[in-house]
């Protein structure tokens, strides 16, 4: 095996037919780093001639002069191969070698290595990951585990499969399925995907959000960026009703008269935005990103109604998994209960790692923490 720069080609067709494939691995990220103006590289593992992994390295920020890398949500490989431990030997030499040449000294990386773990009746995992046999293989070669660290460890996921669009409904918890219904039959309310020039909308629902959840959102910068990378990858989408049902809400009237107005609401009426997100659709995943709602209308259920949406698509599309994305897993979180009312399954990702190759990089090392940083890529 050897170690090498691939081409933008290789990458992309290897990134795209990866079993780890994600959108933060992607040809997609490479080229919205690039037009950012960040050190961006390409790089891989051979063997005959066959591409047995590829990375995006991206260069992030300085330390004590010297640069650290990451590589969002990668390497990509084949994990469970065989030859997985010659893989992951190879390119840790090669990637030290090459990032010294490039003024490194430190590589951060969360690999796309994830489990079901067992949890209790309140959803809060009975062990973790980080005493398996992966992440003993990375520390094996020179990692250091940080565990929950800048990329989410937690997400809830919805495996799709076996759902139909005739049974989603019966699927969720009992409240999300009231909720749901009174959105889609009640309140009149549709969906509509923002163009670029409206992500202000976006912006201000998620702004809201945060202030209760205490989490952080994007700019507009970043939303623009991912558009301009992703394409039709990426949606932005509000869940909208019609002023006058809003109306009719604040003054209290009953929701069979909600509903009269509602039936009664022109396309040309005006329509307030309620709740939105951010969602990427990749071959193997619809992924929920950054969300936020009104908060004088939170009884409404935007987010319901933009969640039964945009499962349904997956459905449609055959994409075998909706992932809600980063969550607490404890009880009583809110956001984790809200996503656990969909009857899917949590997720671990085996965490992030740190790969020091100067005195620089191991003395930043020294001052990382479990759960220290958080980041938006």
């Amino acid at each position: 095996m050897k170690f090498c720069e691939v081409s933008e080609q290789e990458f992309k067709d290897f990134s795209e037919n990866a079993k780890a494939s994600n959108f933060l691995q992607s040809f997609e990220m490479y080229q919205r780093y690039k037009t950012r103006g960040n050190g961006v590289y390409l790089v891989g593992v051979k063997k005959n001639d066959e591409i047995k992994a590829v990375s995006l390295l991206v260069s992030k920020t300085k330390v004590l002069n010297k640069k650290v890398f990451i590589s969002p949500r990668g390497f990509l490989a084949d994990f469970e191969a065989d030859d997985f431990e010659e893989i992951l030997k190879t390119v840790t030499a090669g990637v030290k070698k090459f990032l010294k040449a490039k003024g490194g000294g430190l590589l951060e990386i969360s690999p796309n290595i994830s489990r079901v773990p067992e949890v209790d009746d309140d959803g809060v995992p009975k062990d973790n990951f980080r005493t398996s046999k992966e992440t003993k293989l990375f520390e094996k070669y020179g990692y250091k585990d940080l565990g929950e660290y800048e990329f989410v460890k937690w997400v809830y996921v919805l495996p799709t499969k076996d759902l139909t669009e005739e049974n989603l409904l019966k699927h969720f918890r009992n409240d999300h399925r009231r909720t749901t219904r009174l959105a889609t039959e009640r309140y009149g309310m549709r969906l509509r995907e923002l163009k670029i020039g409206e992500l202000k909308t976006l912006k201000k629902l998620t702004d809201d959000s945060a202030k209760r959840h205490g989490f952080i959102t994007p700019e507009i910068q970043y939303y623009e960026e991912m558009k301009r990378a992703y394409g039709k990858k990426v949606r932005f989408l509000v869940a909208e009703v019609p002023k006058k049902v809003l109306d009719a809400v604040s003054n209290g009237e009953e929701l069979e008269f909600v509903k009269k107005v509602a039936n009664e609401a022109k396309e040309t009426d005006e329509f307030i935005p309620i709740a939105g997100a951010m969602f990427v659709i990749w071959p193997n995943e619809i992924v929920y990103l950054f969300s936020g709602q009104a908060d004088d209308y939170r009884k409404l259920g935007g987010p319901h109604f933009l969640q039964y949406e945009m499962i349904k698509e997956a459905i449609r599309k055959k994409i075998p998994e909706y992932n809600f994305y980063g969550t607490e897993p404890k009880k009583s979180d809110g956001v984790y209960e809200f996503k656990r009312g969909y009857h899917g399954q949590l997720k671990e990702y085996i965490g992030t790692f740190m790969l020091p190759f100067s005195l620089a990089g191991q003395l930043f090392l020294l001052k990382q923490k479990y759960e220290d940083v958080r980041d938006i890529h």
